[in-house]
Protein backbone atom coordinates (compact mmCIF):
# COMPACT_ATOMS: atom_id res chain seq x y z
CA UNK A 1 0.00 0.00 0.00
CA UNK A 2 1.45 3.33 -1.04
CA UNK A 3 0.59 7.02 -1.09
CA UNK A 4 -1.25 8.89 1.65
CA UNK A 5 -3.32 6.69 3.97
CA UNK A 6 -5.96 7.46 6.59
CA UNK A 7 -6.70 5.28 9.63
CA UNK A 8 -10.23 6.11 10.76
CA UNK A 9 -10.81 5.49 14.46
CA UNK A 10 -7.13 5.31 15.37
CA UNK A 11 -7.82 5.57 19.12
CA UNK A 12 -4.62 5.63 21.21
CA UNK A 13 -2.47 5.19 18.10
CA UNK A 14 -0.78 1.89 18.95
CA UNK A 15 -2.31 -0.08 16.08
CA UNK A 16 -1.65 2.75 13.63
CA UNK A 17 2.03 2.92 14.51
CA UNK A 18 2.93 -0.66 15.44
CA UNK A 19 0.84 -2.61 12.93
CA UNK A 20 -0.30 -0.44 10.03
CA UNK A 21 2.72 1.78 9.46
CA UNK A 22 5.19 -1.15 9.09
CA UNK A 23 2.91 -2.73 6.46
CA UNK A 24 2.95 0.33 4.22
CA UNK A 25 5.44 1.10 1.49
CA UNK A 26 8.55 2.96 2.59
CA UNK A 27 7.35 6.17 0.94
CA UNK A 28 3.78 5.93 2.23
CA UNK A 29 2.38 8.21 4.92
CA UNK A 30 -0.46 7.53 7.33
CA UNK A 31 -2.70 9.87 9.30
CA UNK A 32 -4.52 8.51 12.34
CA UNK A 33 -7.94 10.13 12.77
CA UNK A 34 -10.18 9.94 15.82
CA UNK A 35 -13.24 11.83 17.04
CA UNK A 36 -11.70 12.20 20.52
CA UNK A 37 -9.25 15.04 21.14
CA UNK A 38 -8.01 13.19 24.23
CA UNK A 39 -7.20 10.11 22.13
CA UNK A 40 -5.40 12.21 19.54
CA UNK A 41 -3.37 13.97 22.23
CA UNK A 42 -2.38 10.60 23.71
CA UNK A 43 -1.41 9.21 20.31
CA UNK A 44 0.69 12.26 19.49
CA UNK A 45 2.52 11.92 22.78
CA UNK A 46 3.08 8.15 22.76
CA UNK A 47 2.89 6.88 19.17
CA UNK A 48 4.16 9.58 16.87
CA UNK A 49 7.92 9.14 16.46
CA UNK A 50 7.93 8.81 12.68
CA UNK A 51 7.94 11.50 9.99
CA UNK A 52 5.48 9.36 8.04
CA UNK A 53 2.89 9.33 10.84
CA UNK A 54 0.60 12.03 12.20
CA UNK A 55 -2.75 12.31 13.98
CA UNK A 56 -5.76 14.58 13.74
CA UNK A 57 -9.24 14.98 15.17
CA UNK A 58 -11.94 13.98 12.70
CA UNK A 59 -15.59 13.03 13.15
CA UNK A 60 -16.27 10.64 10.28
CA UNK A 61 -20.02 11.33 10.68
CA UNK A 62 -19.69 15.08 10.28
CA UNK A 63 -21.98 16.89 7.85
CA UNK A 64 -19.15 19.29 6.98
CA UNK A 65 -15.84 17.65 6.13
CA UNK A 66 -12.84 20.00 6.31
CA UNK A 67 -12.27 21.25 2.77
CA UNK A 68 -8.54 20.54 2.98
CA UNK A 69 -9.23 16.84 3.63
CA UNK A 70 -11.51 16.14 0.67
CA UNK A 71 -9.85 14.07 -2.04
CA UNK A 72 -6.60 13.91 -0.07
CA UNK A 73 -6.08 10.17 0.50
CA UNK A 74 -5.09 7.23 -1.66
CA UNK A 75 -6.24 4.69 0.93
CA UNK A 76 -8.67 4.73 3.85
CA UNK A 77 -8.53 2.08 6.57
CA UNK A 78 -10.79 1.45 9.53
CA UNK A 79 -10.81 -1.46 11.96
CA UNK A 80 -13.44 -2.03 14.66
CA UNK A 81 -14.64 1.56 14.59
CA UNK A 82 -17.55 2.05 12.21
CA UNK A 83 -20.02 -0.01 14.26
CA UNK A 84 -20.00 2.92 16.71
CA UNK A 85 -21.44 5.21 14.03
CA UNK A 86 -25.11 6.11 14.37
CA UNK A 87 -25.23 7.27 10.75
CA UNK A 88 -23.22 4.64 8.90
CA UNK A 89 -24.23 5.92 5.50
CA UNK A 90 -22.89 9.38 6.30
CA UNK A 91 -19.64 7.80 7.48
CA UNK A 92 -19.18 5.93 4.19
CA UNK A 93 -20.18 8.99 2.17
CA UNK A 94 -17.42 10.90 3.94
CA UNK A 95 -14.90 8.11 3.32
CA UNK A 96 -15.80 8.31 -0.36
CA UNK A 97 -15.20 12.07 -0.36
CA UNK A 98 -11.87 11.75 1.46
CA UNK A 99 -10.48 9.44 -1.21
CA UNK A 100 -8.77 10.55 -4.39
CA UNK A 101 -10.04 9.19 -7.73
CA UNK A 102 -9.31 5.44 -7.84
CA UNK A 103 -8.60 5.48 -4.10
CA UNK A 104 -9.29 2.35 -2.06
CA UNK A 105 -10.81 1.64 1.33
CA UNK A 106 -10.57 -1.37 3.62
CA UNK A 107 -12.83 -1.56 6.65
CA UNK A 108 -13.78 -4.14 9.25
CA UNK A 109 -16.51 -3.60 11.82
CA UNK A 110 -19.09 -5.45 13.88
CA UNK A 111 -22.39 -6.06 12.15
CA UNK A 112 -24.14 -7.86 15.00
CA UNK A 113 -23.03 -8.63 18.55
CA UNK A 114 -24.93 -10.48 21.26
CA UNK A 115 -23.47 -8.27 23.98
CA UNK A 116 -25.30 -5.23 22.70
CA UNK A 117 -28.58 -7.11 23.10
CA UNK A 118 -27.73 -7.32 26.79
CA UNK A 119 -27.81 -3.52 27.02
CA UNK A 120 -31.23 -3.25 25.43
CA UNK A 121 -32.58 -6.12 27.56
CA UNK A 122 -31.32 -4.47 30.75
CA UNK A 123 -32.79 -1.17 29.61
CA UNK A 124 -36.23 -2.73 30.15
CA UNK A 125 -35.48 -3.40 33.85
CA UNK A 126 -36.90 -0.41 35.81
CA UNK A 127 -34.02 -0.11 38.29
CA UNK A 128 -31.46 0.19 35.46
CA UNK A 129 -33.47 2.21 32.97
CA UNK A 130 -32.14 5.60 34.07
CA UNK A 131 -28.55 4.39 33.58
CA UNK A 132 -29.19 2.97 30.12
CA UNK A 133 -31.30 5.64 28.46
CA UNK A 134 -28.93 5.88 25.51
CA UNK A 135 -28.21 2.13 25.24
CA UNK A 136 -29.58 2.05 21.70
CA UNK A 137 -26.72 4.32 20.59
CA UNK A 138 -24.26 1.52 21.35
CA UNK A 139 -26.00 -1.05 19.16
CA UNK A 140 -24.41 -1.52 15.69
CA UNK A 141 -26.18 0.16 12.78
CA UNK A 142 -27.61 -2.93 11.07
CA UNK A 143 -28.43 -4.69 14.34
CA UNK A 144 -30.35 -1.62 15.50
CA UNK A 145 -32.42 -1.83 12.33
CA UNK A 146 -33.08 -5.57 12.79
CA UNK A 147 -31.47 -6.19 9.42
CA UNK A 148 -31.55 -9.84 8.34
CA UNK A 149 -29.20 -9.43 5.36
CA UNK A 150 -26.33 -7.27 6.55
CA UNK A 151 -24.05 -8.07 3.63
CA UNK A 152 -26.71 -7.36 1.03
CA UNK A 153 -27.81 -4.14 2.70
CA UNK A 154 -24.25 -2.92 3.01
CA UNK A 155 -23.43 -3.71 -0.63
CA UNK A 156 -26.51 -1.80 -1.73
CA UNK A 157 -25.53 1.19 0.42
CA UNK A 158 -21.94 1.27 -0.84
CA UNK A 159 -22.92 0.93 -4.49
CA UNK A 160 -25.46 3.73 -4.12
CA UNK A 161 -22.76 6.00 -2.68
CA UNK A 162 -20.52 5.28 -5.66
CA UNK A 163 -18.06 2.64 -4.48
CA UNK A 164 -16.91 -0.15 -6.76
CA UNK A 165 -17.06 -3.15 -4.43
CA UNK A 166 -14.13 -5.54 -4.72
CA UNK A 167 -15.01 -7.71 -1.74
CA UNK A 168 -17.69 -7.74 0.94
CA UNK A 169 -18.24 -10.60 3.37
CA UNK A 170 -19.72 -11.42 6.75
CA UNK A 171 -17.98 -13.80 9.11
CA UNK A 172 -19.36 -15.25 12.32
CA UNK A 173 -17.04 -15.75 15.27
CA UNK A 174 -17.62 -16.78 18.86
CA UNK A 175 -15.47 -15.86 21.84
CA UNK A 176 -15.29 -17.12 25.40
CA UNK A 177 -14.66 -14.69 28.25
CA UNK A 178 -13.94 -15.18 31.91
CA UNK A 179 -16.26 -13.18 34.15
CA UNK A 180 -13.40 -10.85 35.06
CA UNK A 181 -12.40 -10.08 31.48
CA UNK A 182 -16.02 -9.64 30.46
CA UNK A 183 -16.38 -6.82 32.99
CA UNK A 184 -14.05 -4.79 30.81
CA UNK A 185 -16.62 -4.94 28.01
CA UNK A 186 -19.31 -3.23 30.08
CA UNK A 187 -19.80 0.38 28.99
CA UNK A 188 -22.17 1.55 31.73
CA UNK A 189 -21.80 1.95 35.47
CA UNK A 190 -24.36 1.92 38.26
CA UNK A 191 -23.79 3.00 41.86
CA UNK A 192 -23.22 0.66 44.80
CA UNK A 193 -24.87 -2.74 44.89
CA UNK A 194 -26.76 -2.07 41.67
CA UNK A 195 -23.45 -2.18 39.80
CA UNK A 196 -22.59 -5.68 40.97
CA UNK A 197 -26.09 -7.00 40.31
CA UNK A 198 -25.95 -5.35 36.90
CA UNK A 199 -22.65 -7.07 36.08
CA UNK A 200 -23.99 -10.53 36.83
CA UNK A 201 -27.23 -10.00 34.96
CA UNK A 202 -25.22 -8.69 32.02
CA UNK A 203 -22.91 -11.71 32.11
CA UNK A 204 -25.89 -14.06 32.31
CA UNK A 205 -27.39 -12.53 29.16
CA UNK A 206 -23.95 -12.44 27.54
CA UNK A 207 -22.78 -16.02 28.27
CA UNK A 208 -22.67 -16.99 24.61
CA UNK A 209 -21.47 -14.34 22.23
CA UNK A 210 -21.78 -14.47 18.48
CA UNK A 211 -20.11 -11.64 16.64
CA UNK A 212 -20.70 -11.05 12.97
CA UNK A 213 -17.72 -9.26 11.51
CA UNK A 214 -17.95 -7.36 8.27
CA UNK A 215 -14.76 -7.49 6.27
CA UNK A 216 -15.08 -5.13 3.38
CA UNK A 217 -12.73 -4.08 0.62
CA UNK A 218 -13.85 -1.77 -2.15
Amino acid sequence: MSGKCLDIGSGPGDITKDMLLPMLGENAEIVGADVSQAMVNYARKNYCDSKRLSYMVLNIETSELPADQIGKYDNALSFYCLHWCNDLRRAFENIYKLLRPNGKALTMFIGRHGGFNAYTELQQVPKYRSYLQDAHLYVPYFQRRLCTDIRGSLREMLADIGFEILHCSTREKSYKYSQQSLKGEILFECPGKLYYIYIYIYIYIYIYIYITLLSIEY
